[in-house]
């Protein structure tokens, strides 16, 4: 068998089934693979880097560094007057033009902390900002504290996009006590949910120990449902110079869970077909006409998918997951259909998808024309059937019964 292809997005189908109600969903590790580049055995540990192996100074270098003790790093220098290089076990990082650094595109993840030490080097005008959910140099969430002691939790996109004054910025540390200056090292905590993340932070003292508790500055809920998932990494700011250093770098995960959605925070709303629901993150791909029109909508608190006859209906998630060994399950319930219709089709969940013409897909079907309640996994490459033998399907006793809830899991691992 074919050593199947890495997730491109998370996906839900409805091929001949006419309607369906989708519930909780979750993707987790099968393993301690959650991520490529895990540098800890700790199941919770994502990645963690502290620099202290590195020997004398080693330049980082504009671009992909895919070698060397740099290796794994994207330098994205803007500015003539940017550095980056590793020395004394910290990472040094100077710029004038939202200069990033960050993990490459293999390391890529949702709900999860990111802590790291942080210090102004320079009395610079300009700030430093860690980075969460960095998708590539010009899309990424940021946490940052100024040497003029003001915080913010925003994102860019090309320009800055969740930036509201009184939400995401316009906010100063008071605390005499727990102010930040040139050379005072400090430490940075965000905690990422799906659309909201916290931001706290903590002055070290000479040894590298928390002065205090972590302190809560900030809790934003309007990170955009095409950012909620990437990478991380550290930024300057544009038209004035910042210059810090980095050290003690930690990513982990708690529940090991890489994204749940049980679509409780969403108004009722329509998508659009054939087209990315921006506000929902999900496309939906709209393929039948009849018997009835192939329809999805987010309501009361589950999404409901309606078609499937002739042609494969999809919705995807379009959040930039790129995971490779993991579980996902789903609660599904069939539904009553129509009046002179039956339902008695297919509906599942695509993994390792890039589109209808490239995915793997595990289904559950009401019954065969015997009557006998079916699950298949296959799978198509370039439009034609990859995996799709008789050993790929299987029937189970009892049946799946209308307004009935069921939970689908699909466990992904190398080829099998």
């Amino acid at each position: 068998m074919m050593k199947s292809r890495k997730i491109k997005v998370l996906a839900l189908i409805l091929s001949f089934a006419l309607l369906c109600a989708v519930g909780t969903i979750s993707a987790f590790a099968a393993s301690n693979e959650l991520n490529a580049g895990a540098s800890s055995l700790d199941d919770s540990i994502i990645y963690e880097e502290n620099f202290d192996t590195v020997v004398g100074r080693v330049e980082i270098e504009s671009g992909n560094n895919a070698s060397g003790a740099a290796k794994g790093w994207i330098f994205g220098k803007k500015s003539t007057d940017s550095a980056a290089y590793i020395e004394n076990g910290r990472l040094y990082f100077s710029g004038s033009k939202y200069d990033v650094i960050y993990r490459d595109g293999g390391e890529v993840w949702g709900n999860y902390t990111l802590e790291a030490d942080f210090c102004y080097t320079d009395e610079c005008v300009g700030w430093g900002g860690m980075l969460y959910n960095v998708q590539s140099e010009t899309k990424y969430q940021k946490a940052g504290i100024s040497l003029a002691n003001k915080y913010s939790l925003n994102g860019y996109d090309g320009k800055w996009t969740n930036d509201k004054s009184g939400v995401n910025k316009g906010f100063t540390i008071t605390d005499s006590a727990n102010t930040i200056g040139k050379g005072t090292p400090f430490r940075m905590k965000v905690v990422v949910h799906n659309k909201t993340a916290s931001f706290y932070y903590a002055v070290l003292d000479e040894s590298g120990r928390m002065k205090t508790e972590f302190i809560k500055l900030l809790t934003i809920d309007n990170i955009p449902a095409n950012a909620q998932t990437g990478s991380i990494g550290f930024m300057t700011s544009t038209g004035s110079y910042a210059s810090f250093w980095v050290d003690n770098i930690k990513c982990y995960s708690e529940s090991l869970v890489s994204y749940s959605e049980n679509f409780d925070s969403y108004s009722n709303v329509t998508l659009t077909g054939d087209a990315t629901n921006t506000d929902v993150g999900l496309y939906f791909e709209q393929n039948n006409t009849t018997p009835i029109s192939s329809n999805a909508e987010i309501k009361d608190g589950a999404l409901y998918l309606y078609g499937g006859r002739s042609n494969l209906d999809a919705l995807f998630f379009t959040m930039g997951y790129n995971w490779t060994n993991y579980t996902v399950e789903s609660d599904f319930t069939y539904l009553n259909a129509p009046s002179g219709l039956n339902n008695d089709g297919w509906a599942g969940i695509l993994f390792r998808s890039t589109d209808v013409k490239n995915f793997y897909k595990g289904m559950v079907g009401r019954s065969n024309s015997s009557g006998v309640a079916q699950g298949v996994i296959n799978g198509k490459l370039s439009g034609s059937w990859h995996i799709n033998t008789s050993d790929q399907r299987g029937s189970y006793a009892g049946s799946v019964a209308f307004n009935q809830t069921y939970r689908l899991r699909i466990v992904v691992n190398e080829n099998t």
